[in-house]
């Protein structure tokens, strides 16, 4: 189902945004609509959950949109907590640089603190339930104020969101962050799927590594050499987050058990943390020695350590490139007690088409937090094998990775002749919310197998 098209970022967004200016919409309807897709597919959620709440308008209080994501129902110590994210649409003229990012974070605040008068019916009812949050509110819980943005930050924005970070977190609470969210950072989740396989990323990284057959390397990596490899991909990339994308799931924050531990062990004793880390598994195309040292790897995806890897990222972030000329003893000396860190490493080559082994070693690598079945949804080869028995049986496309919709249309609308060209599609995720997983055991888990309660069509056909 991929395509050898090639698709620029410009081509992208002007598709992405054809339904969301669809029918010359009102201001506050084009925010609405700009902000639901933008988190929904952000997120990979769905615009009709109940969990979700609009403000936009007169008296909002600076939110435009709210969602609150539940955590994991259990009792258990590492049990992720809930996350309210708070979100404001900044499309197109409403947004104005460093000033609207400040004005508009005050504003939020300030609703919150109960410092703000005028508030609409629905976001005075937001603002009891967020203070009832962040009264009840433990150490797992989190409160996210994201920007929703047509195009990434500037380096100048980006420092004023960590401006704001300070001060929101001197307001209401640890409990505060910041995040950001764009155009871009969907395009780039998808880019794998439209991008012709020969233009194919290739990381430099360095490590005492060691052959175990042809498809394995085994060794350590110091932790300084990780974070400078983390550092190039995102120098290459743009976006950190897209080295996970096999992962079944994104960094779990710093508030859950197993990070909370991984970060003490970072800050306090770095030089012992090879003794007390399980290590990370990295999936990769290829990988080829370059020195003694030094091996080139050819798409990196790091499959089991992303609440190591991340960790890390975070913290040697400030470490080491918060700036300064000047001489601090501390630092020197948490620098030489680093440079004695390691982490163990295995890289796996699963080859172009290795998808068996992908999903093998993403399945039996990944303990460390609690995983779910469902958490495996996306590595499930049924889902590819579906999409493509609906593209050429019904001309159906169906959307794996949120997003990856908008591309295609985009793809189609540059290049006519483009086999399979698709009018109709529909999502993995939405089927599987309609239809139970008992009711895709009974179906079989593929088509032909003890014939569905209802084909792929007749579903389509009846939600049109």
């Amino acid at each position: 189902m991929k395509s050898t098209t090639a698709l620029n970022y410009q081509e992208f967004k002007d598709e992405w945004l054809t339904d969301v200016m669809d029918g010359n919409p009102s201001s506050v309807e084009l925010g609405k609509r700009f902000s639901t897709k933008l988190v929904t597919q952000w997120l990979e959620l769905d615009s009709y959950s109940d969990d979700f709440v609009y403000c936009d308008g007169a008296g909002d209080g600076g939110i435009d949109l709210a969602y609150l994501l539940r955590g994991e129902d259990s009792l258990q110590d590492d049990a992720e907590g809930d996350t309210w994210y708070l979100i404001q649409s900044k499309y197109g003229s409403a947004f104005a640089g460093t000033a609207t990012l400040f004005e508009e974070a005050v504003k939020v605040i300030d609703a919150i603190e109960g410092l703000r008068s005028s508030l609409s019916s629905l976001s005075s009812d937001l603002i009891d339930r967020l203070r009832t949050f962040i009264s009840s509110s433990s150490e797992k819980d989190k409160l996210v104020l994201v920007f929703a943005t047509v195009d990434n930050l500037t380096e100048e924005e980006k420092r004023a969101i960590e401006a704001i970070k300070l001060i929101g977190k001197n307001r209401i609470g640890s409990i505060f962050s910041v995040e950001t969210v764009c155009i871009e950072t969907i395009y780039r989740r998808v880019l794998e799927e439209t991008t012709s396989s020969n233009q194919r990323l290739t990381v430099k990284l360095n490590g005492q590594l060691v052959p175990s057959g042809d498809e394995l390397l085994v060794g350590s990596i110091r932790l300084v050499d990780l974070y400078e490899f983390l550092k190039s991909y995102k120098h290459k990339t743009g976006d950190l987050d897209l080295i996970y994308e096999k992962n079944v799931r994104k960094f779990l924050g710093n508030k859950r058990k197993v990070n909370k531990g991984i970060e003490k062990t970072l800050l306090e004793k770095p030089e012992r943390f090879g003794l007390y880390n399980n290590g990370i598994t990295i999936v990769v195309q290829d990988f080829e020695k370059l020195a003694e040292t030094e091996y080139e790897l050819t798409e990196p995806f790091i499959v089991n350590g992303c609440q190591t890897t991340k960790t890390i990222w975070s913290v040697l972030l400030k470490k080491l490139d918060s700036g300064g000329t000047g001489s601090n003893p501390e630092l020197d000396d948490y620098k030489y007690r680093l440079g004695k860190g390691i982490v163990i490493l295995k890289i796996v080559k699963v080859g172009s088409q290795g998808e068996d082994l992908l999903i093998e070693t993403t399945r039996y690598t990944n303990s460390q937090n609690a995983v779910t079945e469902k958490d495996f949804l996306a590595l499930e080869r049924d889902f590819r094998s579906w999409a493509d028995q609906m593209g050429s049986k019904y001309n159906i496309y169906l959307e794996i990775q949120r997003g990856g919709w908008d591309s295609r249309k985009a793809q189609q609308k540059q290049n006519p002749s483009i086999s399979p060209f698709f009018t109709e599609h529909a999502n993995c995720f939405d089927l599987l919310k309609v239809y139970s997983a008992g009711w895709l055991a009974e179906a079989g888990l593929a088509f032909g197998k003890n014939p569905p309660l209802c084909t792929w069509r007749e579903y389509l056909y009846a939600n049109s």
